[in-house]
Protein backbone atom coordinates (compact mmCIF):
# COMPACT_ATOMS: atom_id res chain seq x y z
CA UNK A 1 0.00 0.00 0.00
CA UNK A 2 1.54 3.45 -0.95
CA UNK A 3 0.77 6.66 0.52
CA UNK A 4 -1.66 9.56 -0.31
CA UNK A 5 0.91 12.29 -0.79
CA UNK A 6 4.28 13.27 -1.17
CA UNK A 7 3.48 14.66 2.50
CA UNK A 8 2.48 11.58 3.74
CA UNK A 9 5.74 10.23 3.05
CA UNK A 10 7.31 12.56 4.79
CA UNK A 11 5.72 12.26 7.58
CA UNK A 12 6.52 8.53 7.26
CA UNK A 13 10.06 9.55 7.12
CA UNK A 14 10.43 11.97 10.32
CA UNK A 15 9.18 9.48 12.33
CA UNK A 16 11.76 7.29 10.49
CA UNK A 17 14.16 9.78 11.16
CA UNK A 18 13.17 10.28 15.08
CA UNK A 19 13.09 6.74 15.46
CA UNK A 20 16.65 6.25 14.27
CA UNK A 21 16.26 4.06 11.54
CA UNK A 22 16.14 6.60 8.70
CA UNK A 23 18.03 4.17 6.01
CA UNK A 24 16.10 1.02 6.86
CA UNK A 25 13.23 2.86 6.34
CA UNK A 26 14.31 4.44 2.92
CA UNK A 27 15.80 0.86 1.33
CA UNK A 28 12.28 -0.59 2.86
CA UNK A 29 10.53 2.00 0.65
CA UNK A 30 11.74 0.30 -2.58
CA UNK A 31 8.67 -2.54 -1.90
CA UNK A 32 6.20 -0.46 -1.79
CA UNK A 33 3.71 1.31 -4.36
CA UNK A 34 4.64 4.84 -5.00
CA UNK A 35 3.88 7.46 -7.73
CA UNK A 36 6.72 8.94 -10.06
CA UNK A 37 6.56 12.24 -7.52
CA UNK A 38 7.07 10.00 -4.09
CA UNK A 39 9.73 7.49 -5.87
CA UNK A 40 11.53 10.45 -6.62
CA UNK A 41 11.51 11.84 -3.31
CA UNK A 42 13.02 8.63 -1.97
CA UNK A 43 15.93 8.59 -5.02
CA UNK A 44 16.82 12.30 -3.06
CA UNK A 45 17.24 10.92 0.03
CA UNK A 46 18.75 7.79 -0.79
CA UNK A 47 21.29 10.11 -2.58
CA UNK A 48 21.95 12.51 0.39
CA UNK A 49 21.90 9.83 2.99
CA UNK A 50 24.78 8.23 0.75
CA UNK A 51 26.04 11.65 0.19
CA UNK A 52 26.89 12.85 3.11
CA UNK A 53 27.98 9.39 4.57
CA UNK A 54 30.68 9.61 1.78
CA UNK A 55 31.74 12.76 2.74
CA UNK A 56 32.00 12.27 6.52
CA UNK A 57 33.98 9.19 6.07
CA UNK A 58 36.47 11.42 3.26
CA UNK A 59 36.60 14.01 5.74
CA UNK A 60 37.39 11.44 9.11
CA UNK A 61 39.79 9.05 6.81
CA UNK A 62 41.74 12.83 6.17
CA UNK A 63 41.58 13.45 10.19
CA UNK A 64 42.49 10.00 11.30
CA UNK A 65 45.86 10.14 8.90
CA UNK A 66 46.34 13.68 10.57
CA UNK A 67 46.54 12.15 13.91
CA UNK A 68 48.20 9.37 12.68
CA UNK A 69 51.45 12.00 11.65
CA UNK A 70 51.39 12.73 15.11
CA UNK A 71 51.78 9.56 16.35
CA UNK A 72 48.26 9.31 17.52
CA UNK A 73 46.77 5.53 16.70
CA UNK A 74 43.24 6.43 15.50
CA UNK A 75 40.21 4.80 13.49
CA UNK A 76 36.88 5.96 12.67
CA UNK A 77 34.37 4.29 14.73
CA UNK A 78 30.65 5.43 13.93
CA UNK A 79 29.27 8.03 11.28
CA UNK A 80 26.16 9.95 10.91
CA UNK A 81 24.06 10.25 7.54
CA UNK A 82 21.95 12.48 9.24
CA UNK A 83 23.96 15.53 10.56
CA UNK A 84 27.21 15.20 9.19
CA UNK A 85 28.74 13.73 12.38
CA UNK A 86 31.60 11.12 12.96
CA UNK A 87 33.38 9.48 15.98
CA UNK A 88 37.26 8.55 16.02
CA UNK A 89 38.39 6.61 18.46
CA UNK A 90 41.73 7.51 19.93
CA UNK A 91 44.02 5.86 22.93
CA UNK A 92 43.21 7.92 25.92
CA UNK A 93 46.74 9.37 26.28
CA UNK A 94 46.52 10.70 22.54
CA UNK A 95 43.69 13.29 23.17
CA UNK A 96 45.59 16.02 23.98
CA UNK A 97 47.28 16.02 20.87
CA UNK A 98 44.55 15.19 18.88
CA UNK A 99 42.14 17.57 20.63
CA UNK A 100 45.02 20.41 19.89
CA UNK A 101 44.78 19.52 16.59
CA UNK A 102 41.12 20.07 15.94
CA UNK A 103 41.22 23.06 18.31
CA UNK A 104 43.96 24.38 15.22
CA UNK A 105 41.68 23.56 12.58
CA UNK A 106 39.10 25.62 13.95
CA UNK A 107 36.54 23.19 15.78
CA UNK A 108 35.33 24.03 18.91
CA UNK A 109 34.15 22.18 22.32
CA UNK A 110 30.36 21.44 21.97
CA UNK A 111 30.31 21.42 25.85
CA UNK A 112 31.90 25.30 27.24
CA UNK A 113 33.34 24.28 30.63
CA UNK A 114 36.03 25.61 32.94
CA UNK A 115 39.49 23.33 32.33
CA UNK A 116 38.69 21.14 35.26
CA UNK A 117 35.35 20.60 34.40
CA UNK A 118 36.47 19.69 31.11
CA UNK A 119 38.87 17.39 32.62
CA UNK A 120 36.57 15.63 35.15
CA UNK A 121 34.11 15.18 32.68
CA UNK A 122 36.50 13.12 30.07
CA UNK A 123 37.70 11.46 33.12
CA UNK A 124 34.22 9.48 33.31
CA UNK A 125 32.75 9.79 29.99
CA UNK A 126 35.65 8.94 28.20
CA UNK A 127 34.55 10.89 25.06
CA UNK A 128 35.07 14.66 23.70
CA UNK A 129 32.64 16.19 21.30
CA UNK A 130 33.77 19.09 19.43
CA UNK A 131 31.92 21.07 16.22
CA UNK A 132 33.56 22.16 13.16
CA UNK A 133 33.68 26.05 12.27
CA UNK A 134 35.18 25.95 8.65
CA UNK A 135 34.78 22.55 7.57
CA UNK A 136 31.54 20.55 6.18
CA UNK A 137 31.61 18.14 8.92
CA UNK A 138 29.34 18.87 11.26
CA UNK A 139 31.02 17.58 14.79
CA UNK A 140 33.75 14.92 15.80
CA UNK A 141 33.73 13.19 18.98
CA UNK A 142 37.00 11.63 20.19
CA UNK A 143 36.63 8.66 22.16
CA UNK A 144 38.66 6.02 24.28
CA UNK A 145 37.35 2.96 25.48
CA UNK A 146 32.95 2.70 26.40
CA UNK A 147 31.81 5.76 29.12
CA UNK A 148 31.63 3.82 32.53
CA UNK A 149 28.01 2.90 33.32
CA UNK A 150 26.65 4.35 36.45
CA UNK A 151 25.60 2.75 39.67
CA UNK A 152 24.19 3.98 42.59
CA UNK A 153 27.43 5.17 44.26
CA UNK A 154 28.06 6.62 40.85
CA UNK A 155 24.78 8.62 40.84
CA UNK A 156 25.91 10.20 43.92
CA UNK A 157 29.15 11.40 43.13
CA UNK A 158 29.53 11.25 39.08
CA UNK A 159 29.50 15.04 38.37
CA UNK A 160 26.46 15.63 35.57
CA UNK A 161 26.40 18.89 33.04
CA UNK A 162 25.09 21.27 36.03
CA UNK A 163 27.63 20.09 38.75
CA UNK A 164 30.81 20.99 36.19
CA UNK A 165 29.06 24.00 35.28
CA UNK A 166 27.84 25.00 38.76
CA UNK A 167 31.57 26.43 39.69
CA UNK A 168 34.66 26.31 37.65
CA UNK A 169 37.81 24.77 38.92
CA UNK A 170 41.37 24.89 37.32
CA UNK A 171 42.16 21.66 36.05
CA UNK A 172 44.46 20.34 38.37
CA UNK A 173 41.31 20.39 40.92
CA UNK A 174 38.99 18.50 38.21
CA UNK A 175 38.49 16.12 41.67
CA UNK A 176 36.63 18.54 43.27
CA UNK A 177 33.47 17.96 41.66
CA UNK A 178 33.46 14.69 42.97
CA UNK A 179 32.28 16.65 46.07
CA UNK A 180 30.24 19.56 44.60
CA UNK A 181 27.72 16.52 42.76
CA UNK A 182 26.67 15.48 46.42
CA UNK A 183 26.74 18.52 47.84
CA UNK A 184 24.23 20.35 45.32
CA UNK A 185 22.17 16.80 45.68
CA UNK A 186 22.16 17.67 49.05
CA UNK A 187 21.12 20.93 48.72
CA UNK A 188 18.31 20.25 46.69
CA UNK A 189 16.96 17.67 48.88
CA UNK A 190 16.86 20.74 51.85
CA UNK A 191 15.12 23.17 49.27
CA UNK A 192 12.78 20.24 47.84
CA UNK A 193 13.62 21.46 44.27
CA UNK A 194 15.77 21.02 41.29
CA UNK A 195 17.88 23.44 39.57
CA UNK A 196 19.59 21.55 36.84
CA UNK A 197 18.26 23.57 34.19
CA UNK A 198 18.99 22.28 30.53
CA UNK A 199 22.81 23.14 30.15
CA UNK A 200 22.76 23.48 26.24
CA UNK A 201 25.90 22.00 24.10
CA UNK A 202 26.99 24.86 21.06
CA UNK A 203 25.17 23.02 17.77
CA UNK A 204 25.68 23.57 14.82
CA UNK A 205 23.72 23.79 11.92
CA UNK A 206 25.35 22.29 8.76
CA UNK A 207 25.83 24.84 6.37
CA UNK A 208 24.03 22.99 3.61
CA UNK A 209 21.27 22.87 5.45
CA UNK A 210 21.07 26.70 5.94
CA UNK A 211 19.19 27.67 2.50
CA UNK A 212 16.93 24.97 2.23
CA UNK A 213 15.60 25.73 5.40
CA UNK A 214 15.12 29.72 4.69
CA UNK A 215 13.76 29.24 0.90
CA UNK A 216 10.55 29.17 2.53
CA UNK A 217 10.12 32.37 3.82
CA UNK A 218 11.04 34.56 1.16
CA UNK A 219 13.83 36.71 2.76
CA UNK A 220 15.34 39.82 0.76
CA UNK A 221 18.02 42.79 1.24
CA UNK A 222 15.66 44.69 3.75
CA UNK A 223 14.37 41.13 5.81
CA UNK A 224 15.73 41.04 9.43
CA UNK A 225 16.35 37.32 10.99
CA UNK A 226 17.38 36.85 14.07
CA UNK A 227 19.25 33.87 15.29
CA UNK A 228 18.96 32.49 18.78
CA UNK A 229 21.79 30.77 20.38
CA UNK A 230 24.09 32.28 16.96
CA UNK A 231 27.22 29.98 18.11
CA UNK A 232 29.69 31.14 15.61
CA UNK A 233 27.75 32.77 13.26
CA UNK A 234 27.28 30.47 10.24
CA UNK A 235 23.38 30.54 9.49
CA UNK A 236 23.37 34.66 9.92
CA UNK A 237 26.74 34.73 7.52
CA UNK A 238 24.80 32.20 4.67
CA UNK A 239 21.69 33.70 5.15
CA UNK A 240 23.03 37.38 4.09
CA UNK A 241 24.98 35.58 1.49
CA UNK A 242 22.49 33.93 -0.27
CA UNK A 243 19.65 36.29 0.40
CA UNK A 244 20.94 39.49 0.98
CA UNK A 245 19.31 39.65 4.06
CA UNK A 246 20.19 41.76 7.44
CA UNK A 247 21.21 39.73 10.62
CA UNK A 248 21.07 39.31 14.29
CA UNK A 249 22.92 37.05 16.48
CA UNK A 250 21.28 36.38 20.40
CA UNK A 251 24.68 34.42 22.13
CA UNK A 252 24.98 33.98 25.55
CA UNK A 253 28.71 32.27 25.33
CA UNK A 254 30.96 35.21 25.32
CA UNK A 255 33.66 32.92 23.76
CA UNK A 256 31.06 32.68 20.54
CA UNK A 257 30.08 36.33 20.59
CA UNK A 258 33.76 36.59 19.98
CA UNK A 259 34.04 33.90 17.46
CA UNK A 260 31.19 34.89 15.35
CA UNK A 261 32.08 38.23 15.05
CA UNK A 262 35.24 37.42 13.63
CA UNK A 263 33.97 35.01 11.26
CA UNK A 264 31.23 37.68 10.68
CA UNK A 265 34.16 40.69 9.96
CA UNK A 266 35.91 37.75 8.06
CA UNK A 267 33.43 37.24 5.57
CA UNK A 268 32.56 41.38 5.04
CA UNK A 269 29.66 41.62 6.28
CA UNK A 270 30.13 43.57 9.82
CA UNK A 271 27.97 46.47 8.34
CA UNK A 272 25.03 43.69 7.88
CA UNK A 273 25.37 41.30 10.68
CA UNK A 274 25.56 42.41 14.46
CA UNK A 275 25.71 39.71 17.27
CA UNK A 276 24.85 40.89 21.09
CA UNK A 277 26.08 38.82 24.10
CA UNK A 278 22.95 38.19 25.89
CA UNK A 279 20.00 35.98 27.08
CA UNK A 280 17.14 35.68 24.85
CA UNK A 281 14.75 36.92 27.79
CA UNK A 282 16.79 40.52 27.87
CA UNK A 283 16.96 40.91 23.77
CA UNK A 284 13.85 41.72 21.88
CA UNK A 285 12.88 39.95 18.50
CA UNK A 286 10.34 43.13 17.81
CA UNK A 287 12.29 43.79 14.46
CA UNK A 288 12.40 40.19 12.98
CA UNK A 289 10.93 38.72 9.96
CA UNK A 290 12.29 35.79 10.86
CA UNK A 291 13.49 34.06 14.32
CA UNK A 292 16.07 31.09 13.32
CA UNK A 293 16.54 28.41 16.77
CA UNK A 294 18.58 25.53 16.52
CA UNK A 295 19.24 24.53 20.02
CA UNK A 296 18.80 21.24 22.11
CA UNK A 297 15.20 19.61 22.46
CA UNK A 298 14.47 20.86 26.16
CA UNK A 299 15.93 24.43 25.29
CA UNK A 300 14.09 24.91 22.38
CA UNK A 301 10.63 23.76 24.03
CA UNK A 302 11.31 26.14 26.63
CA UNK A 303 12.00 29.25 24.46
CA UNK A 304 9.44 28.88 21.86
CA UNK A 305 6.84 29.88 24.50
CA UNK A 306 8.64 32.99 24.78
CA UNK A 307 9.35 33.78 21.50
CA UNK A 308 6.19 33.38 19.33
CA UNK A 309 4.40 35.71 21.47
CA UNK A 310 6.69 38.54 21.02
CA UNK A 311 7.13 38.21 16.93
CA UNK A 312 5.78 40.97 14.99
CA UNK A 313 2.84 40.69 13.26
CA UNK A 314 3.56 38.47 9.64
CA UNK A 315 6.83 37.18 11.27
CA UNK A 316 7.55 33.61 11.36
CA UNK A 317 9.56 31.62 14.16
CA UNK A 318 11.44 28.21 12.06
CA UNK A 319 13.02 25.92 14.83
CA UNK A 320 15.00 22.53 13.49
CA UNK A 321 16.09 19.16 14.68
CA UNK A 322 16.40 15.76 14.34
CA UNK A 323 14.91 14.28 17.06
CA UNK A 324 11.52 14.48 18.53
CA UNK A 325 10.15 17.01 20.76
CA UNK A 326 7.31 17.13 22.75
CA UNK A 327 6.67 21.81 21.71
CA UNK A 328 4.57 23.25 24.88
CA UNK A 329 3.25 25.49 21.69
CA UNK A 330 2.50 22.99 19.05
CA UNK A 331 4.09 24.20 15.40
CA UNK A 332 1.89 25.33 12.49
CA UNK A 333 3.50 23.65 10.18
CA UNK A 334 6.41 20.72 9.93
CA UNK A 335 8.32 19.68 6.92
CA UNK A 336 11.38 17.13 5.94
CA UNK A 337 14.27 19.42 5.04
CA UNK A 338 16.86 17.70 3.01
CA UNK A 339 20.14 18.32 1.50
CA UNK A 340 23.64 16.51 0.65
CA UNK A 341 24.73 17.92 4.31
CA UNK A 342 22.14 16.79 6.91
CA UNK A 343 18.43 15.90 7.09
CA UNK A 344 16.56 17.88 9.48
CA UNK A 345 12.87 18.85 10.72
CA UNK A 346 11.93 22.07 10.53
CA UNK A 347 9.17 23.45 12.35
CA UNK A 348 7.41 26.88 11.79
CA UNK A 349 5.33 28.93 14.32
CA UNK A 350 4.13 32.25 12.70
CA UNK A 351 3.37 35.49 14.62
Amino acid sequence: MGFESVEDLDRELMKALYEKRLHEAVESLGERELTDEQRDRVGEIRHSVAEIDRRVRRELAVLVASFGSLDVDATIRETSSIDGSGTISIPEQGFDVAAGLLLEAGFVPMHRLSPGAARARRRFRRRVSLVACDSSLTAVTLAWGDPRPIGALGRLFVPALPDLRAIPLPESLWWGYWLIRPARLAYRTVRRRSDDRPAGPFLGTPLGLVTPLLEPFDLGPESMIVDVGSGDGRVLIRATQVFGCRGRGIELDGELVELSRAHVAKAGLADRITIEESDLRDSSVDDADLVFAFLPGSAASSVIPEIQPRLALGASLVAHEQERIDWVVPPDSSRLVVSDSGITVAHVWAG
